[in-house]
């Protein structure tokens, strides 16, 4: 827990880099596309995964409430998709294109429809089992306003920090001021509990489009200070991994929960 401030930067340093390649002339390109295989993938692996997570835990349970429930939870999580690793093997390997430009967006875009998917899966679940509070609208409000603050407060610090970029020269100093309005977004993001990527990536998208040229030398400079943070991230998510607490059980639902996310994204995009 002490830790997770850090995991958050790190996060929002992904965001932050994935929004450095959705200029506008991309999604005035791609755009349709992109949109669609969002959200087919996104879709394909929640169906698939909450019909396989569902099947399993009816085997578990012997409750076909709970099953559904369960099934729900593991699908909207299977929408997701963790942009870090994915992030870095593109720029290991130093790949350019459409396909590289379209597996960013959508990874980055990714977020906010596992966010709308999670909320609504666990408003459902909750009322599956009876624990239930509040109305679907009420949530779905909620959660339209975090994702509007979120872009809002990127969108904000963006700005800021291309008036600020615009007397700044020196490689150092604009090191500086590019992170410091990262931590600020991240910071600010962890007080309601937001997923830093979707403001990180904001504020990476409104520097990118507002200074195309200057902007990629801020973002060079951003990712040749992020090899120790990488590394660092993928340690301590490993550290978490605890194989001796996994039931047999476990390790069933784990490896239908697999095969069926891969499926569904594969299958969907």
């Amino acid at each position: 827990d002490k830790l997770e401030p850090f995991m958050m930067f790190a996060l929002g340093i992904i965001g932050f880099m994935i929004g450095a390649e959705l200029r506008g002339e991309v999604f005035r390109k791609y755009g349709r596309q992109f949109f669609i295989i969002l959200f087919s993938q996104g879709m394909g692996a929640f169906v698939l995964a909450a019909i396989g997570g569902a099947v399993v835990a009816w085997f578990i349970t012997g409750s076909v409430l709970e099953s559904i429930a369960v099934g729900l939870v593991l699908g909207a999580i299977a929408s997701a998709t963790a942009p870090a690793a994915t992030v870095n093997v593109l720029w290991e390997y130093k790949t350019r294109g459409a396909l590289t430009t379209a597996v960013l967006a959508i990874v980055a875009l990714d977020d906010a429809l596992a966010l709308l998917l999670y909320r609504a899966a666990a408003t459902g679940a909750k009322a599956l089992i009876g624990t239930g509070q509040g109305s679907v609208l009420g949530t779905t409000l909620i959660l339209l306003g975090e994702i509007a603050g979120a872009i809002a407060l990127g969108f904000l610090a963006g700005v800021l920090l291309y008036f600020l970029l615009k007397f700044v020269k020196a490689d150092d100093k604009v090191l500086d001021f590019a992170l410091a309005s990262l931590l600020l977004v991240v910071g600010i993001s962890m007080i309601p509990g937001i997923d830093p990527i979707l403001p990180a990536m904001t504020l990476g998208i409104t520097v990118a489009n507002l200074m195309p040229r200057q902007s990629k030398a801020t973002f060079e400079l951003v990712k040749k200070f992020t090899p120790p943070i990488y590394i660092s991230f993928f340690v301590l998510a490993g550290a978490h991994m605890e194989f001796g607490k996994m039931t047999s059980w476990m390790v069933v639902m784990i490896l239908v929960y697999v095969l069926c996310r891969a499926a569904g994204k594969i299958a969907g995009a």
